[in-house]
C-alpha cells in the first residue's frame, strides 16, 4: 500500500510540474531606425576612392531582440542588389559614384524565424563635379570708337 501511495504521489508531482509549464515563444526582432546616408539625400560623397567609386558609411540604430542585420543596397540604374550581413549597427560599403541607390535593414535573430524590415531610403552617390568657366569678357563690335 505504501508503494502505491508513493507511486501516486510521484505521478501527481510529475503531472503538476510538467503541465504548468508553457513553451515561451522568443520575441521577434524589431525594425531598425535608419540614420545615414540620409533619406533622399542628393549629394552623398562618402570617401572618394577613384573617379568612379567611393565608400559610403551606412548607419542605423540597434533593434530590440536582434542579433544581426542584413544591409540591402539596390542600384536604381541597374536594379542590381547587394546584401551584406553584420552584427554591428554600421557598415562601410564601396559603391559606384554618380549613381542613385536605395537601402534598408532587415533585423534578424537566431531565436526567431520572424524578421523585421526598416523603411526603404534612397540617396544619390554624387560623381565628379562639373567644372564651368565664365564666358570671355564682352567685346564691343559696334559702334566703333568715335562713330556717331
Amino acid at each position: 500500500m505504501n508503494l502505491l501511495k508513493i507511486a501516486v504521489a510521484f505521478f501527481l508531482v510529475l503531472v503538476l510540474t510538467t503541465c504548468g509549464k508553457k513553451e515561451s515563444i522568443p520575441p521577434a526582432p524589431e525594425a531598425s531606425v535608419l540614420a545615414a546616408p540620409l533619406k533622399d539625400e542628393v549629394c552623398t560623397t562618402g570617401k572618394i576612392i577613384s573617379d568612379t567609386e567611393s565608400t559610403i558609411d551606412f548607419k542605423w540604430s540597434a533593434a530590440a531582440n536582434a542579433e544581426s542585420y542584413e544591409l540591402t543596397i539596390k542600384n536604381l540604374l541597374t536594379n542590381s542588389v547587394s546584401n551584406q550581413i553584420t552584427s554591428t549597427t554600421s557598415l562601410e560599403v564601396t559603391l559606384k559614384r554618380n549613381t542613385p541607390y536605395s537601402w534598408f535593414i532587415t533585423s534578424k535573430s537566431s531565436k526567431s524565424l520572424t524578421t523585421a524590415i526598416s523603411p526603404v531610403w534612397k540617396f544619390y552617390n554624387s560623381g565628379l563635379g562639373v567644372v564651368s568657366y565664365p564666358p570671355y569678357p564682352a567685346e564691343i563690335i559696334s559702334p566703333t570708337l568715335g562713330q556717331k
